[in-house]
């Protein structure tokens, strides 16, 4: 039986275990996982915290895991992947120091600039006053960024003036030491999903979220209320274009920074007036994307995986006519925290 472990508790790490567990000849271990996640053949919780990196190694040794694979971004921006390579341990995820991609968008927006890749123009800060100072002189609305991960929370639509000096002091009320503060861009959004292995790639599905909390794209912004895939506006030559000036020059740049990118990429992108612009990257599949873009995959996850590891450039065959929709529940949170 070939065993494979899955880093997570969530709705995304239950579909990546979904998915993998549909070989028959595969058992898929989830760290910490859930209740839920039991009730599934060839799935199997395991209560190892995930950012318990020496525990969760030490299982790999003694199930031969023939591979683990990395869900949330907290983990990954703590060097679980470092840690498991360290022990020669194969692992899917990107190291500590190219996860920055995600937890620090100051690091993200300098390998953009690097790397030609178009996004919003902006402006860091450090000093609440200067923040605050900028804000009440530029015209709204602001995109106001936490520079470090928020779980999905860190990033606040001010469409007045008032409301971004309001999210200026929510955002540096806390252990928050820097913020950006970007031009709004206007757009569709998307999500393009790449499975990475240096400059070696294959892209999955679009898929658009849901983001605000309230009806009407009211409220406040969130990590994704829902979403649906393939999305029937962004055309696969708006997608090819996406690939070609984001996905490419990125991972290029990665590279030549000394931090090249293995694991799954999520570009949060726009299509602009002035054309594709990319507002955020993360360096994982996303919640709750990844649940209406895997059952899409009519590829086998893990041979997928496993053939870019190896130096592979294997492609996802995908049945991309196949609508998928889901709406996040509150149960699924509830499951996540047992």
């Amino acid at each position: 039986m070939e065993k494979w472990l899955v880093i997570g508790s969530g709705g995304r790490e239950y579909v990546i275990a979904q998915t993998l567990a549909k070989k028959a000849t595969r058992q898929v271990y989830v760290a910490p996982g859930n209740p839920m996640m039991a009730k599934m053949d060839r799935v199997i919780p395991v209560k190892i915290d995930e950012l318990d990196f020496n525990a969760l190694a030490d299982f790999a040794e003694q199930q031969d895991v023939v591979c683990t694979v990395v869900g949330p971004e907290q983990p990954l921006s703590q060097g679980i992947v470092d840690a498991f390579q360290e022990r020669q341990l194969r692992v899917f995820g990107p190291q500590q120091a190219a996860a920055q991609l995600e937890s620090s968008k100051t690091f993200a927006k300098r390998i953009m600039a690097e790397s030609g890749v178009p996004t919003a123009a902006y402006q860091e800060f450090t000093d609440v006053d200067e923040a605050l100072r900028y804000v009440t002189q530029q015209p709204a609305p602001l995109v106001i960024k936490a520079d470090g991960l928020a779980a999905g929370k860190g990033v606040i639509i001010a469409k007045t003036q008032s409301e971004a000096v309001q999210a200026v002091k929510q955002l540096m009320a806390g252990d928050q030491t820097k913020l950006l503060i970007e031009d709004y861009l206007d757009g569709e959004e998307f999500s393009l999903f790449a499975m990475v292995n240096g400059t070696e790639f294959m892209t999955l599905p679009v898929a658009q979220d849901h983001k605000r909390l309230s009806d009407g794209d009211a409220g406040p912004n969130t990590g994704g209320m829902g979403a649906y895939s393939p999305v029937p506006q962004i055309t696969a030559d708006i997608e090819q274009v996406a690939i070609d000036t984001v996905i490419r020059p990125v991972l290029k740049g990665l590279v030549a920074n000394g931090t090249p990118f293995s694991g799954f990429l999520y570009a949060g992108l726009i299509r602009t007036a002035q054309g594709i612009k990319v507002i955020e990257f993360n360096v994982r599949m996303g919640d709750p994307e990844t649940q209406v873009v895997m059952p899409q995959l009519e590829s086998d996850l893990g041979e997928l995986i496993l053939g870019l590891l190896a130096g592979e450039t294997p492609v996802a065959k995908c049945n991309r006519a196949n609508t998928t929709l889901v709406q996040s529940l509150p149960l699924g949170i509830i499951l996540g925290q047992w």
